[in-house]
């Protein structure tokens, strides 16, 4: 698909920065309307950009209702001030929420407030590399079908994963999360890597399942970690990693794993050996 070329206008140039914020809510709400491919750089957009409001929904079922965006999203070192949310749940008891069926991209970004895509699929590729995330985050439920990129994400607030599946490799290396950063019951079918990770927080694995080998090298989760009722299909390594809890009661282990050079600063309760 052709980027439009009014978007192309949104590449920012030093003599019309204010207008281009200023109207940059509209330009991205129309072409996100019109199916269209979206590449913008260095903008601040103060507005919410709600995609519930912007893409018809078709009922799913008597409850829940879902839209589609079909074309490619590439934001590049932008700020969002206000929310960005595809997904809400309705007076019926079901839920909103949008398909994405191109790749989605939030490359060096700030957002300053609510950022929620929870039970959203992604049929393209995700990269959300080098963006912070100023408030709570939700991804809770959502599906991940190509390649998904969180490489040096830094979470201010709670980051929810929980139920999320990823279809392809995914990679959290050098993400920091300041604030509890939660993954029950998500499903790696891919390698995964959490290496050089840094969480100050609250890290909660229980019930998930790699399907994929998992790498959480060189880590530093300074609160409480958790990996109970965890399901390892293949390899798992673990190489100087600094905890101060960490447990991972009840895990099934049917790989190769490798616990190397650990600083536990609390309690480490292992897995069980067979």
């Amino acid at each position: 698909m052709k980027y439009i070329g009014i978007l192309t206008l949104l590449i920012i140039t030093a003599c019309s920065s204010k207008l281009m914020d200023r109207n940059a809510t509209s330009t991205i709400t129309k072409a996100i309307a019109k199916g269209e491919d979206i590449s913008i750089s260095g903008i601040t957009i103060d507005e919410e950009i709600n995609l519930l409001d912007i893409i018809p929904l078709s009922p799913l079922n008597e409850k829940s209702n879902y839209g589609s965006v079909n074309g490619n999203l590439y934001f590049y070192n932008c700020t969002f001030k206000k929310p960005f949310v595809a997904f809400n749940q309705n007076n019926k008891g079901g839920e909103n929420a949008i398909q994405f069926k191109g790749n989605i991209s939030f490359v060096n970004c700030k957002f300053e407030s609510e950022f929620s895509i929870r039970s959203c699929s992604v049929n393209g590729a995700a990269d959300f590399s080098n963006t912070t995330f100023a408030k709570k985050s939700n991804f809770q439920d959502a599906i991940f079908m190509q390649r998904a990129n969180f490489n040096k994400t830094f979470w201010q607030d709670e980051a929810l994963f929980q139920n999320v599946r990823f279809y392809h490799k995914t990679n959290f290396m050098d993400i920091i999360a300041h604030n509890h950063i939660m993954f029950q019951a998500a499903v790696f079918h891919d390698e995964t890597n959490f290496s050089m990770s840094e969480c100050l927080k609250y890290v909660d694995f229980s019930l998930v399942r790699f399907e994929g080998p998992a790498l959480f090298n060189y880590i530093k989760w300074k609160d409480r970690a958790v990996f109970n009722d965890a399901v390892w299909m293949v390899d798992c390594t673990f190489v100087d990693p600094e905890f101060n809890d960490v447990s991972f009661k009840n895990s099934d282990m049917r790989g190769k794993y490798l616990m190397r050079g650990e600083q536990v600063n609390g309690i480490l309760i292992p897995i069980e050996s067979e």
